[in-house]
């Protein structure tokens, strides 16, 4: 089988961070390499640390988009209606250049149509409010927002600069582990799965191809966890997003460079572990078995 272990960094590092990024890949490669094959799974999952903002960047980032040739989004015609559970909010500030002490590559001073950056409530108690928007107008939304990106080729469109999650949650790690075991037990199940990682690449599905997991456990009801590899997350919707049912108090950040016609487009994304009520992780469908041997025929 083969595994796949990742750390993405953008900005010059300390040589001694990057020995002990390489370092712990090493250790997370080897403890893979002896872990059991992934089940198939259905039910609530638990993304937590980098996993939660992967999610929502592949899920909602092309749908925020209000560039008119993007109307056929997900969000398109949501503006007014519930996309997130009634506590949630969404923000997109560029002007915000770290959080927490961590660098955020979606800050930006201008657009790349020459307009300032603005900070943009998206969604305010779980509500759609606006969309980001670059020069081009549409019907509801007429005027930009300083979301107009290009990466310096092709038009430009509305797009993420510095994502952010708000919400009231001040719940640790281990409480909302605690509360996927519940919701476990609710539908009967024996277990729960935790993602803490998938795999970084440079452009959003909206779900219907989410990044794959590389750091997933299974959690059993005596706080057990064990390390599982070759799972596969089934196809996935921005629906998904009105089902969250639980939050944490801490956020982690994503730097992603989006991939374009021209420059890549640095974004970010910053969210706290999220709690989803049903989702689907298969085992890998391919035999995992070794090719058997051909002896050498012998020669007259």
């Amino acid at each position: 089988m083969p595994l796949v272990q990742s750390s993405v960094l953008h900005g010059a590092g300390a040589i001694a961070e990057l020995n002990a990024r390489v370092m712990k890949l090493g250790k997370e490669l080897t403890e893979l390499s002896t872990a059991q094959v992934a089940p198939d799974y259905s039910g609530p999952v638990l993304f937590l640390g980098q996993a939660a903002p992967q999610l929502l960047y592949d899920l909602a980032a092309n749908a925020l988009s209000g560039t008119p040739s993007e109307q056929d989004g997900a969000f398109a015609r949501k503006l007014g209606k519930r996309v997130l559970p009634e506590s949630f909010g969404l923000v997109d500030d560029p002007s915000r250049t770290t959080f927490e002490g961590q660098w955020l590559a979606g800050s930006y001073l201008m657009d790349d149509e020459g307009v300032p950056s603005q900070k943009v409530d998206l969604v305010e108690k779980g509500r759609l409010r606006a969309l980001l928007m670059a020069r081009a107008p549409s019907a509801e939304l007429p005027n930009t927002n300083g979301h107009g990106r290009s990466g310096l080729g092709g038009w430009a469109r509305g797009a993420i600069g510095n994502l952010f999650v708000t919400t009231p949650s001040k719940a640790s790690d281990r409480e909302l582990e605690a509360r996927l075991l519940r919701a476990v037990r609710a539908e009967g199940g024996t277990f729960g799965i935790v993602i803490e990682r998938l795999e970084s690449r440079a452009f959003a599905s909206q779900g219907v191809a989410p990044p794959q997991p590389e750091r997933v456990f299974m959690l059993f009801p005596n706080g057990r966890r064990v390390l599982v590899r070759g799972g596969e997350l089934r196809e996935m919707n921005v629906r998904d997003l009105r089902d969250i049912i639980g939050a944490g108090g801490h956020s982690s950040v994503y730097n992603v460079m989006v991939a374009t016609a021209g420059y890549p487009i640095p974004s970010s994304v910053v969210a706290p572990g999220m709690l989803f009520e049903q989702v689907e992780l298969t085992k890998p469908k391919r035999s995992l078995a070794l090719p058997k041997p051909i002896s050498r025929p012998k020669l007259d």
